[in-house]
């Protein structure tokens, strides 16, 4: 019984399976032209596909099928597909497409990054009549490399030499026709060591637009391969359009060789008398190559014993030519020197001492009575004020990270021994701007750059020169309310350099310049003229003209000197860097005195 029953379920079961193969309905679908297909008819044998390259370009061919089939969908990805090819856009292509026989075949625009791999998907399709296309599985997949760019025109071989320079290393070459057209950067390529070949392996390079490079920062005496060649940008990549150059094996300068000339102090100069108040003295030397850092020792006559001079000498350092002292006690005699040191270590010699008083107080004269009339003393006067002679005119010029650069005509108050500078925060008037603590400025200058500043604030400013008072004196209040500017209010930003700083040619006396690359300075004082070569957020390199030197590399915060033909002596001050406007150049001048 067990056996029959079984027997019946396995006759049952082939049964069911021959019903339903027997009644199985396959899809069907109406093509555009009328045709009927089957699902069986969008089944074919893969076919690989052959890459090629024609004239610079990648083209594919491939072997179609031998019937229902309208048209190729063509999908091209550089590199490999990182989403379902449904987002992709394909090329439709015609079935008689370069039709040579079965072989059909296709070249892709230059559209793809040279020496680059690129994915390709083929799939003949059938147009059905509902307006969708239908795609032959399971389709066509290669991969092929575009070729490599090749120039249409080779330039010539560079020739290049190298030199020690400063603490670097500098390669030369003569430049090469074409330069924007033909080509549009030199490649310099360097590796450190002796090298018969360079590579991109541990290699460094910058691409660079002029005949020269300036490697600062290297090694002390060690050898450094250099070679270049020309190069195109396409498409977002360098290509080389030319043969490299020869290799040249440079040793960099030693840092720990080099000497350290000893500063000369050039203000004060040495027994100046110095009247401004508060007594914030203005130191300043010649800059000195390679020089790192200044060291400045100061002491005061009897400030700290009066049987012991110079004692307790206060010691500042900066990395700039230049220093302004904290507010020094007492109108009385003072002296300071200074010497220099590089990043290694090594210092020069001190400096000479340099000389200078502060007298800041008047003189009040107490007429005395004479023996022969006994008559008291008369009440003593104080001298009598300044008498302004005209009012002070007062601008914002220019901005630097959103905080103003004011600047006011000179005063022509005879006697005045400086200007104050007083700024409140609000739109306030001019009272309470005055009640502010003001700023003192040498008379000597007539700009003063505000910071310090909270951004997006309004600001109130005034300027006015003062008397031989202490500015708490109601006199030299007084003095001050007479010869006081025009009120300035304005709105600081938020450490974004404002329009009125631009690139471009630039021409005039002392003061700040912004300046992009290629773009010149002309100093009209001197008729030295400045061309910024290139820069940095560390540094900036210019070619001279109308100067006794060629050319220059200024650190940023850094200053040095230069000698104009005409005998001026400059100092420029690299002190900021912007991708918008360029590199900030400070110039400062005063003529040489020969001796």
């Amino acid at each position: 019984m067990g056996k029959t029953l079984k027997s019946v379920a396995l006759a049952g079961l082939l049964m069911l399976a021959f019903i339903g193969t027997a009644y199985a309905v396959e899809n069907t679908y109406t093509g555009a032209n009328g045709n009927t297909y089957k699902d069986a008819d969008f089944s074919f044998t893969t076919t690989s596909i052959n890459p090629s390259t024609l004239d610079g370009n990648i083209g594919f061919c491939w072997t179609a099928p031998e019937k229902y089939f309208e048209g190729f969908a063509v999908y091209a990805v550089e590199g490999e597909p990182t989403k379902s090819l449904t987002e992709y856009e394909p090329s439709y292509l015609d079935k008689n497409t370069s039709a040579n026989g079965n072989s059909k075949c296709y070249t892709f625009p230059k559209q793809f990054t040279y020496d680059s791999s690129v994915s390709v998907h083929v799939y003949p399709y059938i147009q059905l009549q509902s307006g969708a296309k239908k795609f032959l599985q399971p389709g066509y997949k290669t991969s092929a490399k575009v070729p490599a760019y090749i120039p249409e025109k080779k330039l010539s071989v560079l020739k290049i030499t190298g030199v020690p320079f400063e603490d670097g290393v500098k390669i030369d070459w003569d430049a090469l026709s074409g330069l924007g057209t033909d080509f549009d950067k030199y490649n310099v390529t360097w590796k450190k060591g002796v090298h018969q070949t360079l590579d991109k392996k541990n290699s460094a390079n910058a691409y660079i637009g002029w005949d020269y490079y300036n490697l600062m920062g290297l090694e002390d005496n060690a050898n450094y391969t250099f070679q270049v060649v020309p190069v195109k940008l396409i498409n977002g990549q360098y290509f080389e359009v030319g043969e490299k150059s020869n290799l040249v094996v440079v040793k960099s300068n030693a840092a720990s060789a080099v000497n350290i000339d000893m500063p000369i102090i050039t203000k004060p100069e040495n027994n100046e008398t110095l009247t401004n108040f508060p007594r914030h003295a203005y130191l300043e030397w010649h800059g000195v190559k390679h020089a790192a850092e200044y060291e400045i020792e100061l002491a005061c006559d009897v400030c700290s014993s009066t049987e012991i001079l110079w004692k307790n000498p206060t010691t500042y350092k900066t990395k700039n030519n230049f220093y302004s002292t904290p507010a020094l006690a007492g109108d009385n005699v003072f002296r300071f020197r200074v010497k220099a040191s590089d990043d290694k270590g090594n210092a020069s010699q001190w400096s000479n001492y340099s000389y200078f008083r502060y007298k800041t107080m008047p003189t009040v004269v107490i007429p005395v009575p004479a023996p022969t009339i006994p008559t008291p003393a008369p009440v003593p006067t104080a001298p009598t004020p300044v008498v302004p002679e005209g009012p002070i005119s007062l601008s914002i010029t220019t901005w630097v990270n959103g905080m103003p650069i004011v600047s006011w005509t000179a005063s022509t108050t005879k006697g005045f021994r400086g200007y104050a500078v007083f700024v409140k925060e609000g739109t306030v008037d001019k009272e309470k701007v005055i009640s502010a603590n003001p700023i003192h400025v040498d008379k000597a200058n007539t700009t003063y750059r505000l910071t310090k500043l909270k951004p997006n604030t309004n600001y109130t400013v005034l300027v006015g020169a003062v008397g031989p008072y202490a500015i708490s004196d109601v006199n030299a209040i007084t003095e001050f309310l007479a010869t006081k500017s025009n009120t300035i209010y304005f709105t600081t930003g938020n450490t974004e350099e404002t329009k009125q700083m631009s690139c471009g040619k630039s021409a005039g006396d002392d003061g700040l310049y912004s300046a992009c690359k290629g773009d010149s300075i002309e100093h009209q004082l001197s008729g030295v003229t400045m061309q910024v070569r290139k820069f940095n957020t560390k540094s900036v390199t210019l070619l001279l003209t109308g100067a006794q030197q060629e050319n220059i590399s200024l650190r940023k915060g850094r200053s040095r000197r230069i000698v104009s033909n005409t005998g001026m002596v400059l100092t420029l001050t690299y002190t900021e860097t912007s991708d918008k406007f360029g590199a900030f150049i400070q110039i400062s001048s005063y003529k040489l005195q020969l001796q």
